[in-house]
């Protein structure tokens, strides 16, 4: 499309002297531009053999207001968690507490609280409503906490026993804005846990593995690590790919696991730092891979590379910044898989489960921040505005 569209910016004038002194030219002209102006209406994806496709998008307009500004209920909610039941689940991260609330957004409940005791948590980093169960994410602690719906403590998961010392992603900056979750623990359907075998200084041939909760043994591996990725940050060669116009080494391996609704012994893999999506078996077999280019992946991967040709002279070294295309995922129980855009406005990519995109969504508000969640029972996306605004879109 952007070929297209220099085509006619640097030749239209040309051609409209040219052509317009031949009245039997108009038609060809006018043929041209209407074709062009159809085109551009368009939104284009493309996979990997290079073939583009065209798909519609939904701007999202209309909303609810569930939690209000004047309420003071929350101050920085970083998390959203739909229940099975109309209620939701937020983690206010300057509060330092989980809260439950009613489809109105009325807090019904407090989960756990900030300690070092049996189901006490330092820093929420995620959270997953599984069947009856709350799990929470602590990287702090490398502790996952299972509680029922009611807020009880059942039990907890010390992954840092198995994975040995993961990276940890960076804190919260007091903003409302969505947690890092590449290479940290995800909670299955069934209650077991995916780690990320990405350490430090590290090597591995899978990025995650399959862990049974109960019997806290192996049950597979999946996600290959792609070529020439690094697992040790050198800052210096970090830049010197970044200048090159290579995605660097260091970033690679960052991914995200999402499991399919509907067919639950298969998980997507999303590549953040690579615009790409894979599918794999639980038994580790790789079902098919797709590089993903569309006009939101063209613009994260420009503005990346422009901010570190900015950063080239900096005399620190370390200054860098981060190579995110999608910053977390959703399946519905037809399979399909839905991803949030690192884009302003917020966007969300719709695939089918074969990697082909299907549809775009839009929030008309720049306001609404990439922290939310898609209730697909209630058909409503619940997301977080920049103040702390908990709102329900009709989707």
């Amino acid at each position: 499309m952007n070929i297209l569209r220099n085509f006619f910016s640097e030749y239209f004038f040309f051609w409209t002297n040219l052509l317009l002194k031949r009245p039997e030219a108009k038609l060809f002209l006018c043929g041209c531009l209407l074709c062009f102006v159809q085109s551009c209406n368009h939104e284009d994806s493309s996979n990997s053999a290079g073939k583009t496709d065209f798909v519609e998008s939904t701007e999202l307009k209309n909303y609810e207001t569930l939690v209000d500004l004047e309420e003071n209920k929350l101050a920085t909610p970083v998390i959203i968690r739909h229940g099975s039941d109309s209620t939701f689940f937020v983690y206010d991260v300057r509060q330092q507490q989980v809260l439950k609330m009613d489809k109105k957004g009325t807090i019904i409940n407090k989960i756990g609280r900030t300690g070092r005791g049996p189901g006490e948590y330092l820093f929420v980093n995620n959270m997953f409503v599984r069947e009856q169960h709350l799990y929470i994410i602590d990287i702090v602690q490398f502790m996952i906490h299972k509680y029922d719906m009611e807020g009880n403590f059942v039990s907890s998961f010390n992954f840092g026993e198995i994975a040995g010392q993961p990276t940890i992603p960076p804190p919260g900056i007091g903003l409302v804005t969505a947690n890092e979750i590449d290479n940290q623990p995800y909670v299955n359907l069934q209650g077991d846990i995916i780690l990320s075998n990405v350490n430090v200084g590290d090597k591995s041939e899978h990025i995650f593995q399959i862990i049974d909760w109960e019997k806290k043994k192996q049950l597979s591996e999946l996600g290959e690590v792609p070529e020439g990725s690094s697992f040790v940050l050198d800052n210096q060669k970090l830049r010197n790919e970044a200048t090159d116009g290579k995605v660097p080494s260091f970033y690679k391996p960052n991914s995200f696991p999402v499991q399919d609704r509907d067919n639950p012994n298969e998980y997507f893999v999303i590549y953040s730092s690579l615009s790409q999506i894979a599918k794999y078996a639980a038994n580790g077999g790789k079902l098919w891979e797709k590089n993903i280019n569309t006009t939101e992946t063209n613009s994260i991967r420009t503005r990346f590379f422009d901010a570190m040709d900015r950063m080239s002279n900096s005399p620190d070294i370390r200054d860098r910044v981060g190579l995110e295309y999608y910053s977390s995922g959703f399946s519905n129980n037809e399979g399909d898989l839905y991803l949030v855009v690192n884009t302003s406005p917020v966007m969300i990519h719709q695939y089918n489960n074969a990697g082909k995109l299907l549809h775009k969504y839009k929030f008309s508000s720049k306001n609404i921040t990439p922290v939310l969640d898609i209730d697909f029972a209630n058909s409503r996306i619940l997301a977080a505005s920049e103040k702390g605004e908990i709102r329900a879109y009709p989707f």
